[in-house]
């Protein structure tokens, strides 16, 4: 046993599998379920490359996105939707507002196309979110403009989307070059297939 080394006590110590050196529990960081890590704190920081910064980026964010469950993917949208409940329970007022401020953008900008018959195909027919390419089902499903209503876009069955509500949430108004710069090369070129289907030019340099 090297001299450093502590006892191999269960509950108490732990072997690193990077330095094979038995150290006390507390020397381990622990995982977002409460689980010590496999290698401890001194070789987990010279293992992993990526700076902490990296782990709030969208392309991180995407990417556990896309390994994510049917089941995990439904559990965020309960979470999406709860949160959105409180919002509206909290803020009356802006709710009221906001929802008047679109509903007449909606009718100034609507060419009769979106019906419910309209939406149910739409809904059916897409099963993957273009933006992210994470699957999608009609009950998990968000419309979203493609062409945002606050940015003169047209409430039609053309310019609207099956997406999922992270992609629908993280685009809100956001014009399309800019939203399309902040997706991955998938995302990218799936929403580019996407919008060539409905004849709405691709921004330049997005592509």
């Amino acid at each position: 046993m090297a001299e450093q080394d502590v006892p191999l006590v269960r509950g108490e110590s732990k072997r690193c599998v990077g330095c094979d050196r038995v150290k006390a529990r507390h020397e381990f960081p622990l995982t977002k379920r409460g689980q010590p890590y496999r290698r401890c704190r001194g070789c987990k920081t010279r293992t992993d490359p990526k700076p902490r910064a990296h782990y709030r980026t969208a392309e991180y964010k995407r990417a556990l996105l896309r390994r994510q469950t049917d089941a995990q993917r439904a559990e965020r949208v309960r979470k999406d939707k709860l949160r959105l409940r409180r919002w509206l329970i909290v803020n009356p007022d802006k709710a009221k507002a906001q929802a008047g401020q679109r509903r007449q953008r909606m009718m100034a900008q609507a060419d009769g196309s979106v019906t419910n018959d309209s939406v149910d195909r739409l809904l059916a027919e897409r099963s993957q979110c273009p933006y992210c390419c994470c699957s999608i089902t009609s009950e998990t499903a968000h419309l979203d403009h493609i062409l945002a209503l606050s940015l003169g876009g047209a409430h039609s069955i053309s310019n609207l989307v099956a997406c999922c509500s992270s992609c629908n949430n993280r685009k809100r108004a956001r014009p399309l070059a800019e939203w399309l710069a902040l997706l991955s090369p998938e995302g990218r070129a799936t929403t580019a297939v996407m919008l060539a289907s409905r004849r709405i030019p691709v921004p330049q340099g997005t592509s």
